[in-house]
């Protein structure tokens, strides 16, 4: 810096105008229009809705093999947003954690290739009666044990995955009248 800059910065008149620039900040703040601050507020809402929808959506978009082993500090990572900001701001717009959205995906996951096992064994292997072993598929899916799998699938869906399977079965050879 040239020398005549820091005395112009060193002078006594310079204080004064900072601390005024200050002041006025400050004063401009305190006066703004309520239109301005809604809009500012409205602004920073719609930035953590898009937030949550991206994460939500590229949730959904993941291959199963991936989100077995999914966590919140992955994601958050992804989005370069800190783990409990994610979480706050997923469970204020979508009234359920972020850890309970990603178990209701792995559900819905279970609950599709069960019914695709169900018409798979109904058109082209009779033979196999058993189809997918539940064990098989709560390990697949990441469940930490099959007795959690199916605790959470019979809370999701109401009935424990193999009478799920029966009725899948029987609605699709027929023989079932529509449940619901």
């Amino acid at each position: 810096m040239s020398s005549r800059k820091l005395n112009k910065l060193s002078s006594a008149n310079a204080v004064p105008d900072i601390v005024h620039g200050y002041i006025s900040v400050q004063k401009f703040k305190r006066n703004q229009p309520e239109q301005y601050k809604k809009r500012h507020k409205t602004t920073k809402l719609r930035r953590h809705k898009d937030l949550v929808q991206h994460v939500a959506v590229h949730i959904l978009k993941m291959k199963t093999e991936v989100l077995k082993d999914i966590k919140i500090q992955d994601i958050s990572k992804l989005f370069n947003v800190h783990p409990s900001l994610l979480s706050r701001k997923f469970k204020q717009e979508k009234e359920y954690t972020l850890c309970e959205f990603i178990q209701r995906v792995k559900i819905q996951r279970a609950v599709l290739l069960l019914q695709q096992d169900v018409i798979e064994n109904n058109t082209v292997a009779k033979a196999r009666q058993n189809g997918l072993k539940i064990d098989n598929l709560s390990t697949y899916l990441g469940f930490s044990s099959t007795e959690y799998f199916i605790r959470c699938f019979k809370k999701r869906i109401g009935v424990p995955p193999n009478t799920y399977r029966k009725c899948f079965k029987m609605q699709v050879s027929g023989n079932y009248a529509d449940p619901i």
